[in-house]
């Protein structure tokens, strides 16, 4: 049996269920003439469209996410400006937003922001984030994964592994795409299926390429 569909079939509990699928030079052809790019990173990019996450950094320089709210950082309204403070998920005045082409192009353009407080309440500014994409959705399939390749140590080792990794994706024709990392130390790698997985196949997939 070759490696990949040795792989597959690891994955597979139900004989019934389709196989995975990698995408194809022909796919990528097609999407590429028929959508304007925004539509395309979407489709490429494949998640969640009912909300998304808002990243953050405080000011001692901790990152990190939470699902986008209509009422983020609103004077009186959001949880995290309140007395007593609430968390997110415990918040009476949630209100997720949904993730679409706009925020995606806000956020190439640098203009990605929680506006300034429309009630004059505060004279707090516009507050800059990013956006960060679901990938797995509600019905828990995805049509997308990453490998995520840090250097945290300095020692160049991610880009050893990186090396290994793509080598081996190529040989299971795998659709894959490398891209460096925020701080340019370390690699993600990318993988794009043609049909939505169940979210435990695509990880079991990727430990055994691993």
């Amino acid at each position: 049996m070759e490696p990949l569909e040795a792989a597959r079939t690891a994955t597979v509990v139900d004989p019934a269920e389709p196989p995975i699928t990698s995408r194809t030079a022909e796919d990528d052809q097609r999407l590429l003439a028929s959508l304007p790019p925004d539509e395309l990173f979407l489709t490429l990019f494949a998640g969640r469209r009912d909300v998304f996450a808002r990243g953050w950094q405080s000011k001692k320089g901790i990152r990190g996410y939470e699902p986008h709210c209509k009422n983020a950082m609103k004077p009186g309204v959001c949880g995290h400006v309140i007395e007593p403070k609430v968390r997110c998920e415990d918040c009476p005045s949630r209100e997720l937003v949904p993730f679409d082409a706009s925020f995606l192009r806000a956020q190439f353009d640098g203009h990605l922001r929680i506006p300034r407080d429309p009630t004059g309440e505060s004279n707090r500014i516009g507050i800059e984030f990013w956006a960060g994409i679901y990938l797995v959705d509600d019905q828990g399939t995805c049509r997308v994964g990453v490998f995520d390749l840090d250097d945290h140590d300095g020692n160049g080792k991610p880009f050893e592994i990186g090396k290994a990794l793509i080598a081996q994706l190529r040989m299971w024709e795998l659709d894959f795409r490398v891209v460096r990392s925020r701080g340019g130390k370390g690699l993600h790698v990318w993988l794009f299926f043609r049909e939505p997985v169940p979210a435990w196949k695509v990880r079991a997939l990727m430990r055994a390429v691993r």
